[in-house]
């Protein structure tokens, strides 16, 4: 098996301006390219300079380039070196950058080149540089297709990931409102801006909460609150139950003074008189009757509405 070296000066080097990042941010959609013809080389066989091209044009495809075809430039392409030329690809077709590139080889050692033009000034923003000895087409086809692509990295301005708040609360259903506005029902998860921000969540029977929580650019918050119940005030038995306690003796007394109205007193009788004294009771009787009736009433209504309240709570 024949051993493989590899040239230890394959380097891809990177020469990005501000300017060409600023470039690749103003684009809308793919990257314009175009690729350069190229003089053809001496020392490539031309069907494997053309495979090698192809490469570059897979490579580019794969970042994301939209590659300007050169039949679609009436010809500009062609010997286009000049500031002047590029100019005119860029005003007239909207090419942003276009690829340089040159293939050279001595038997089965390749050595290739790519530089990635602006269009604007004609300084290369990016350039790849590779040797590979004693290496196949294949492999030199995957290499450079791999440098093509690369070409466009830096240019890429991913989009910033978003700023997430997801509420929850128990019990759920909590309406939410940040910062002075409303905006529904817990549990939900919303886009904010970075910073800090105030909730206030309610729920019915429920104590309100106010949290304040820290939104950080490009970080999903969670923010979970229990609310706390209401706290029920506690209603005392001992109102009723004393209103019972006065009311069924006064319910008895007044029975029993009524019972003994008209009666003679057994101490007040004198045997020599025609007549013996009376109990006098109808007043103070249905007095203390009417008294005892109202106590009892009230006491058993309050003590049926405490045991009541008492079962609807146990129920909730």
């Amino acid at each position: 098996m024949r051993a493989r070296r590899w040239s230890a000066c394959a380097a891809l080097t990177w020469g990005i301006a501000l300017g060409g990042r600023t470039a690749a941010a103003e684009e809308a959609g793919p990257l314009r390219v175009a690729i350069l013809p190229g003089a053809a080389s001496d020392s490539v066989p031309p069907a494997i300079e053309a495979s090698l091209r192809e490469s570059v044009r897979e490579g580019l495809r794969a970042g994301g380039a939209g590659l300007i075809e050169s039949a679609s430039t009436g010809g500009l392409l062609d010997d286009c070196g000049e500031l002047q030329c590029l100019a005119a690809l860029r005003e007239r077709i909207g090419v942003a950058y276009v690829v340089r590139s040159s293939f050279a080889a001595i038997d089965r050692d390749y050595a290739l080149h790519l530089d990635l033009i602006d269009t604007r000034d004609g300084a290369a923003v990016a350039s790849f540089d590779d040797r590979c000895s004693l290496c196949g087409l294949a492999e030199m086809r995957a290499r450079t297709e791999a440098g093509a692509e690369g070409l466009l990295a830096p240019l890429r301005v991913d989009a910033p990931a978003p700023s997430i708040l997801a509420v929850a609360t128990t019990p759920a259903g909590a309406e939410v409102t940040i910062d002075g506005e409303v905006i529904g029902a817990a549990p939900f998860e919303r886009v904010m801006t970075p910073g800090r921000h105030r909730l206030e969540i309610r729920h019915p029977g429920h104590v309100g909460a106010v949290q304040e929580v820290s939104v950080v650019d490009g970080v999903r918050t969670e923010l979970r609150v229990e609310l706390t119940p209401t706290p029920t005030p506690k209603v005392c038995r001992l109102p009723g139950v004393l209103a019972l306690a006065g009311g069924v003796p006064l319910v008895a007394g007044g029975i029993g003074l009524l019972a003994i109205d008209g009666r003679p007193r057994p101490l007040g009788c004198d045997p020599t008189a025609s007549a013996c004294a009376e109990f006098e009771t109808t007043w103070s009787g249905a007095a203390a009757l009417v008294g005892g009736a109202v106590l009892t009433t009230l006491g058993a209504v309050a003590l049926h509405r405490l045991r009541k309240s008492r079962t609807g709570r146990a129920r909730r």
